[in-house]
């Protein structure tokens, strides 16, 4: 990036148009990241799906103390001319795309306004918007034609477009990302299984992604809690596990940490689950009170690095909607009948004849961390 003059920044790039209807197939949304799924009943966009969107949509909503609506934006944008995905030179450090989950509005906008760039008998011609100057000719463009960015930061706050100004470190904030392998039957062209995303997730057969800079691959966890009791008294047990692309099933999940007590307190008590292959501490809080079978979905809250939520936190995806038909965007599913309980607790309950519950919570983790 360069400076054009005063609070316009220029790309010193030179990027070319795609052409329009070149992209009927969207082949350049799945070779990016943006999208997974050609023409298979498991269609969607990589900021609506698990473990992402809690990372990168409704973390950063958290963040900056909003509730938008977030889809994904790549760079170089979808109608540019790219080469094909090359997984040796995304692993020496050159992202194919530059992913970023961004306000749904804006990011229609902008497509809007790329849209009337390429064509004269858009309104921002007419209006003549564009500068004339540089491009006298006024036609619409063709496959190939080149062209670069300016961006005009007047009028606008600096403090929310940091990256746009000159002399900027790009140090990432945390939500920029990429994807690392295209996951699928691995397959080339428009091949309709190429590029795929599933909840839960299928870590030996799925896209696989990585926060830019970062060489961790991102994976999925999920914790299952099992407790019983009705005065603060009971067994508790409680295992996480992680995607396992080493399995022969392909949605198969391996234990990675494992914490229980048959009898304690549990009543407002914080329990740590450490060791083992566990990458990172995990907590959970169980809430104070008794254990009845009337409150037998009574809430928890955990905390796994620094990404927190509860047992009725509700999330921005829709790919787990769309999967389950239950149209349940919670990070958790509790219940409050016996189902593949750990013996030890079994034998206390059935002693004890006290109300039950059983939680499993799926969020985000990385590989090797």
């Amino acid at each position: 990036m360069k400076s054009s003059g005063t609070n316009k920044v220029e790309s010193d790039i030179k990027f070319k148009y795609a052409g329009k209807g070149e992209e009927a197939d969207g082949e350049h949304r799945i070779e990016s990241g943006c999208n997974f799924g050609l023409k298979t009943a498991n269609v969607g966009s990589i900021c609506n799906s698990l473990p992402y969107s809690q990372m990168f949509v409704d973390e950063a909503n958290k963040k900056e103390g909003k509730t938008a609506t977030r889809s994904c934006d790549e760079f170089p944008m979808n109608e540019m001319d790219q080469e094909s995905f090359d997984p040796a030179d995304v692993a020496k450090g050159n992202p194919h795309a530059s992913l970023r989950c961004i306000n749904e509005k804006e990011n229609t906008a902008g497509g809007r306004q790329f849209a009337g760039f390429t064509n004269k008998g858009n309104s921002q011609w007419k209006s003549n918007k564009r500068d004339t100057t540089k491009c006298p000719l006024m036609e619409d463009m063709v496959r190939l034609d080149q062209f670069n960015i300016e961006f005009d930061l007047n009028n606008v706050d600096k403090k929310e477009l940091n990256y746009c100004q000159t002399n900027t470190d790009c140090k990432n904030d945390g939500y920029s990302f990429h994807l690392f392998m295209v996951g699928g039957t691995g397959g080339t062209g428009n091949d309709p299984q190429k590029g795929q995303v599933h909840f839960p997730m299928q870590a030996k057969a799925d896209n696989e992604y990585r926060i830019t800079g970062d060489k961790k691959i991102i994976s999925q966890c999920r914790v299952t809690v099992h407790r019983d009791g009705d005065d603060g008294d009971a067994g508790v047990w409680a295992k996480v596990e992680m995607a396992d692309k080493t399995a022969t099933t392909k949605d198969a999940f391996a234990q990675i940490g494992e914490w229980k007590q048959n009898t304690c307190s549990t009543t407002g008590k914080t329990y740590t689950i450490r060791g083992g292959k566990m990458p990172k501490d995990l907590s959970f809080t169980l809430p104070t009170g008794k254990l009845k079978k009337s409150t037998a979905g009574a809430n928890l809250k955990f905390k796994y690095d620094e990404f927190e939520w509860e047992l009725d936190t509700v999330g921005a995806s829709k790919h787990i909607e769309k999967l389950t038909g239950k149209g349940d965007l919670h990070y958790c599913h509790g219940m409050s009948k016996v189902i593949n309980e750990p013996e030890e607790i079994k034998l206390y309950r059935d002693k004890r004849k006290a109300p039950y519950q059983e939680s499993t919570c799926y969020f985000p983790c990385k590989e090797n961390e």
